[in-house]
């Protein structure tokens, strides 16, 4: 909980970030494709089935799109699910052994 509401701040639009803020959203509206299919990394998408900010079809383009991708969804968790659902401590294991997998040592 701690660290979502200290993070939060940070999201905000406010007169230090506005600039910023409206660049990133001209940017994202210029792209035509992300070439997820391209993408040769081993993939874990993390979502919230109640995630309003980037809702739930987003993940599922991204695993259709991306070679092996696989979908962690958080029933009913928001956008901050990964850290603030009740299930976030198995939701963080999944996301740990995923990315230590095939790892020596």
């Amino acid at each position: 909980r701690s660290f979502v509401l200290d993070m939060t701040p940070t999201a905000f639009r406010d007169r230090t970030r506005r600039r910023g803020y409206d660049n990133d959203l001209a940017q994202f509206e210029a792209f035509d494709s992300l070439d997820l299919a391209q993408v040769t990394t081993p993939t874990l998408v993390v979502q919230g089935t109640a995630d309003t900010d980037v809702t739930p079809d987003h993940s599922e383009h991204a695993v259709d799109e991306i070679p092996g991708a696989e979908l962690l969804n958080i029933a009913g968790g928001s956008h901050f699910a990964l850290f603030a659902h009740p299930d976030a401590a198995a939701a963080q294991r999944r996301v740990v052994d995923f990315l230590t997998a095939d790892m020596p040592g």
